[in-house]
């Protein structure tokens, strides 16, 4: 764990620039209330207040997951890139060094992974280091599941003239042993006893973890991807809070456009989670009372967040997600 010896350094590791912490505070006037819950968020991970992620599995028992490593290799602003991972980090550094280019580099891993993403969906040409000639991209991710240590590794290659990229190497291990190994076009599965399955050719733009299916007989498979796929990973942009739901999403987008979308999705699954979260705002922010989503069209649904106060007594006032300010937005997300 990285340490810090001043409550400054945690608000660099929260806004990225101390000009970004000033902006938002002459904006909104509940913006120091977002940052000390921030703060407040920090601590309590530090202390081990929060408990660790854990992830079911098919006998019924939970088995605790961490990401270990992470290396990007000519992404972005990242190049020969390593970092290792403890269970509380917070990235801090000058505008422009590559925390965000970290967080995109994850996100995409996790949409190929888990999404059956197409390469050229989630990549680009742009994003190969501007300054490096080299046409392939590297990323490595280490991850203990329980007391399994899984190695994932992927190679894309891009061809700068006709603008097109594809997947030459895919391969994940478990405690050294290979359960998936993909190579020039064909791919090799393993069983959980690390015995062979046929060899068979595959689409170069799509991961091949990605588009496998659970079985009985590839469980160590299943649970990296189950364990990727509960990974929240996000750079929130409140201005880009999408206030209505025309559908159900399992997973956050990078900027958390679609956070309305998602939590219709988290909280038929979590009714005890939502009380709880509500009894956490109403510490937070002054005046909360609840969230609520309102149908608004066929299929649509709109949130509301309602506040006490004001001159009409003990009634509660309903505003929209996309009327609140940011720091207001920004509580609501991090405490969910």
């Amino acid at each position: 764990m990285n340490k810090y010896d001043s409550d400054k350094d945690i608000d660099l590791a929260i806004y990225g620039d101390p000009k970004d912490r000033t902006r938002i505070e002459q904006h909104h006037e509940n913006s120091l209330s977002c940052l000390e819950e921030c703060q407040k968020i920090i601590k309590r991970l530090r202390k081990n207040e929060i408990p660790s992620t854990e992830i079911p599995v098919n006998n019924g028992k939970s088995h605790d997951f961490r990401l270990t490593r992470l290396y990007i290799d000519n992404f972005l602003f990242l190049v020969n890139f390593a970092l290792e991972l403890d269970e509380t980090n917070i990235l801090v550094g000058p505008n422009g060094c590559g925390k965000t280019s970290v967080l995109k580099a994850l996100s995409l891993l996790q949409q190929l992974i888990t999404r059956s993403a197409r390469i050229d969906e989630v990549m680009s040409m742009e994003d190969l280091t501007r300054w490096q000639s080299r046409n392939e991209q590297r990323f490595e991710l280490n991850l203990t599941l329980h007391e399994s240590i899984y190695h994932y590794a992927l190679v894309i290659e891009h061809d700068r003239d006709r603008r097109r990229m594809r997947i030459i190497k895919e391969l994940l291990t478990h405690n050294d042993q290979p359960i998936f190994d993909f190579r020039d076009g064909n791919a090799q599965l393993y069983h959980d006893d690390y015995s062979q399955e046929p060899e068979y050719p595959f689409n170069w733009s799509y991961s091949g973890i990605g588009t496998l299916n659970a079985r009985l007989d590839n469980q160590k498979l299943t649970e990296f991807k189950r364990a990727i796929s509960k990974f929240i990973i996000v750079s929130s942009c409140p201005p880009l809070f999408q206030a209505e739901a025309r559908r159900e999403d399992s997973f956050l987008g990078l900027h958390m456009e679609n956070f309305v979308r998602w939590y219709r999705h988290v909280s038929q699954k979590n009714m005890g989670g939502i009380l709880m979260l509500f009894e956490d705002l109403r510490e937070a922010m002054p005046g909360f009372d609840s969230i609520k989503l309102i149908e608004s069209g066929e299929s649509t649904r709109t949130m509301k967040i309602r506040f006490r106060g004001g001159d009409k007594g003990p009634k509660t006032m309903p505003f929209r997600l996309d009327e609140l300010s940011d720091g207001q937005r920004l509580l609501g997300v991090f405490h969910t």
